[in-house]
């Protein structure tokens, strides 16, 4: 079956059903990956190297998956039946040679080829296709890890928990989108719905009414509501002070907005302020394409 897959940022939070079949949790079960720089300890340092990065802070990522008492039962199920298999082929391989050397030498050889017959399938086989099929099982798995973003791939083998776990998280993923400049998972109105619920109206400049102001206009300017993106940005870029770490991306945007409405000078003032101070190489880059195309004009 094709699992669902969305990247995330790290802080997402796992809605408190069951990840399989969306029944009542009970249980958690971990799941993890180390980060590729810890990945780099160990291609460097060797199993030394990987103590190390797993003993830094942060060298892996955990997260705490939610099951019921039956989904996690049925795992627990089939890791026992994989360690078992496992144990259960090195007892045929190492076992019946061991009783093969007290026997008489035509006994011995029927034991010892006996062991190798039980052994090697139930070790090189039988083990590894029950931990292929508990991996399968799995609930949710890790894809891929970016350090640079500070984001996962997550691949969900329930579609209704996908969906519930995207609802949960929708505010986290609005704004991870943005700030990385990534496609939306749902259209924007629904995007502009979900940052429009962090503006308290009675606390413009709190840090939450900031930052709702701030992703509402990009969401206004992406839906080509320019006005209202102008309205936004203009507000924010109105906060001055150590309060609002906003206001130099605030212009960026602005610029943008002004461009599209035509008001040159403006966008050109916007993108300026934003050349001097920004350290954001790409977006610098592109701004300075846009103000050549504002000079030319």
């Amino acid at each position: 079956m094709a699992r669902s897959t969305i990247e995330v940022p790290w802080d997402v939070e796992f809605p408190q059903t069951c990840a399989r079949c969306t029944a009542p949790a009970a249980k958690t079960m971990r799941i993890q990956r180390q980060r590729p720089s810890a990945q780099n300890w160990f291609l460097w340092f060797g199993f030394i190297g990987a103590a190390i990065a797993g003993a830094k802070k942060g060298g892996s990522l955990r997260f705490e998956i939610p099951y019921c008492e039956d989904c996690h039962r049925q795992d627990r199920i089939l890791l026992w039946a994989t360690w078992a298999a496992a144990l259960l082929g090195l007892l045929f391989l190492c076992g019946f040679p061991t009783l093969a050397g007290q026997l008489e030498d035509e006994t011995a050889d029927v034991v010892g080829a006996l062991g190798i017959m039980l052994g090697a399938p139930t070790l090189l086989i039988a083990a590894p296709v029950l931990a292929i099929v508990r991996s399968a099982h799995r609930a949710v798995h890790i894809k891929r890890v970016d350090e640079r973003s500070e984001s996962i791939r997550l691949a969900f083998r329930s579609q209704p928990y996908f969906e519930r776990f995207r609802q949960h998280n929708l505010e986290r993923i609005v704004s991870f989108v943005l700030r990385h400049g990534k496609q939306l998972p749902i259209p924007p109105d629904q995007a502009i719905a979900v940052v429009s619920r962090s503006i308290d109206e009675q606390e413009p400049r709190s840090p939450d009414s900031l930052k709702g102001y701030f992703e509402r206009g990009q969401l206004y300017l992406q839906a080509r509501m320019y006005d209202y993106a102008l309205a936004d940005l203009d507000w924010v870029v109105g906060v001055t002070g150590f309060e609002n770490p906003y206001f130099l991306e605030a212009q960026f945007f602005r610029g943008q907005v002004h461009m599209q409405l035509g008001n040159s000078m403006q966008a050109q003032t916007d993108l300026e302020n934003y050349v001097k101070a920004s350290s954001d190489r790409a977006r610098v880059r592109q701004a300075k394409r846009w103000l050549k195309q504002l000079r030319r004009a």
